[in-house]
């Protein structure tokens, strides 16, 4: 009697350590009864999900021979903080029948796909030294509006009185490094070119083909000056502020500016202490002004260089006006150089299909090349920023027009705060944003706001999960995304994320 009393005993506790073996496989995912997630007509899924919140998705039965692309992505939503975070997602692919999994021959690789043949990237998207200069210019910016007491605008920044120049007549320029440089050196050019809205000057060192300055002169009189404004300013130039020395033209100076082209070439730059006296910034050349390469001018393609007029003009614009909408303590050259992307391709100089900055084909420094490792919102001074932020700025622009770019332009509020409070929730906007990055085929009408009018060449950077490889760790910065390919099964597919942040979740079905 007590020997079968202890088998009954081992037999039950046999029977639940079984179950309890059963339950721990499956108590970190999620429940069979969860309800499917629901898709809009397009196909897509969004969902945020707070950082105490289980951040499980039910996706259905995906058919065999179709696919989802899940995106994850953090969203602090703090362009001051460059947070990375440590995260983990698993799949479930539940069938009562195991044997009925089509496994994937796609192993754990990460995957650029080409959607078609592509060209090889400009030169000009691989310049390193430009990154480093513009990152420079718009924490200069900041520091210089943060260090300003205005009600307005700056005492010291208003308009000087007007200096005008003609033909041939000599100016020595200052090619200062920063505003608190006390001796900066020194070049004299002489005026080449007045047209309608620019002096155009040329160091005395160097000669620049006679057709290449009329070209510059007519584009940006007929092309670049009216569309830049157009678009970015809210004033007449010569009453906004943005004419500084009070002679209705912008100072284009071509000169060198760099002499070692090993991290890439400087084409050119707008510098905002410029706008101030020299009274206050002995650096300053007292002028509304750009400055050009005159090395980038004679081995780039013209188109490249008159890219960069519209570019750093765009900067001129914004900085005042951030200076008349009192914007002083907002991080925002994210929004800052997507716009000058935009300002470039609104002129014609430029084709976001192709910009190695969105995708290296050649290298590793695009933004598809490995977007969870790249924050939209912080600058971390590094090309695949320009792929971001110009990306972001177009599907911005494409969704919303110029109205948006005005109410940025324009207001004391963070762009991320002023699209959340006159447009729609950033993080649900940036969210479609993420998985358009993805789907966009601008031949199928069904996608609707997931699409660009121009066809992106690859796909970002994905991980395919799998029976076989159901389980990825990853890291990931903040506005970051992480990008999976699930491919059908014909069972019921669910997925959970351990991630320790606010994080946002969009799943595209291919067979909805």
């Amino acid at each position: 009697m007590k020997k079968n009393s202890i088998i009954i005993i081992l037999a039950f506790m046999l029977i639940l350590g079984g179950c309890s073996s059963s339950e721990n496989s499956n108590s970190d995912f999620i429940s069979e009864t969860k309800p499917i997630i629901e898709y809009n007509s397009a196909g897509v899924y969004k969902g945020i999900f707070s950082v105490d919140e289980s951040k499980e998705v039910n996706l259905g039965t995906i058919a065999k021979g179709e696919y989802a692309v899940v995106a994850v992505s953090p969203l602090d939503l703090n362009p001051g903080l460059n947070k990375i975070f440590d995260g983990q997602i698993e799949v479930d692919f539940s069938a009562e029948n195991r044997d009925n999994i089509v496994i994937s021959s796609s192993q754990n690789i990460n995957n650029n796909q080409k959607k078609k043949s592509r060209s090889i990237s400009n030169k000009v998207s691989n310049n390193l030294e430009q990154v480093k200069v513009d990152a420079q210019m718009r924490q200069f910016e900041n520091e210089l509006i943060k260090k300003q007491e205005f009600f307005k605008k700056p005492k010291n920044m208003v308009a000087i009185q007007s200096t005008t120049y003609s033909l041939g007549d000599q100016k020595e320029f200052k090619l200062a490094d920063d505003y608190d440089q006390e001796n900066p050196p020194t070049i004299t050019a002489s005026v080449k070119r007045i047209s309608k809205h620019a002096y155009i000057f040329v160091d005395d060192n160097y000669y620049i083909a006679s057709s290449k300055l009329d070209t510059f002169a007519a584009e940006f009189d007929n092309q670049i000056f009216a569309t830049d404004m157009d678009y970015f300013a809210n004033y007449d130039y010569n009453s906004g502020g943005y004419d500084f020395d009070s002679n209705e033209k912008v100072i284009i100076l071509i000169t060198e500016l760099d002499n070692d082209p090993k991290d890439g070439t400087l084409m050119g730059y707008f510098a905002p202490w410029d706008l101030f006296s020299e009274k206050d910034y002995v650096a300053s050349n007292q002028a509304d002004m750009l400055y050009i390469n005159s090395w980038a001018v004679d081995n780039y393609e013209l188109n490249q260089n008159l890219g960069t007029l519209a570019h750093e003009f765009q900067h001129l614009l914004f900085f005042v006006e951030k200076v008349n909408a009192e914007r002083r303590y907002v991080e925002d050259t994210w929004i800052n150089e997507g716009f000058s992307g935009l300002a470039e391709y609104l002129n014609g100089y430029y084709s976001y299909t192709g910009d190695a900055r969105i995708i290296d084909s050649e290298g590793e420094s695009g933004y598809f090349n490995y977007p969870q490792g790249e924050s939209l919102l912080y600058w971390n001074s590094q090309l695949s920023d320009y792929g971001a932020s110009n990306l972001f700025a177009y599907y911005l622009y494409q969704k919303y027009g110029t109205e948006v770019i005005k109410d940025i332009m324009t207001s004391d509020q963070d762009p991320i705060d002023l699209i959340s409070n006159q447009y729609e929730g950033f993080s649900k906007l940036f969210l479609d944003w993420a998985i358009t990055n993805y789907i966009t085929d601008n031949s199928n009408n069904r996608f609707g706001q997931y699409n660009y009018p121009m066809q992106l060449e690859y796909y970002p950077n994905y991980v395919t999960l799998n029976e076989s490889y159901n389980r990825d760790d990853f890291t990931i910065n903040d506005t970051g995304v992480k990008y999976y390919l699930i491919n059908g099964s014909g069972v019921n597919t669910s997925l959970k994320i351990n991630l320790s942040e606010k994080t946002g979740i969009v799943v595209y079905r291919s067979d909805l």
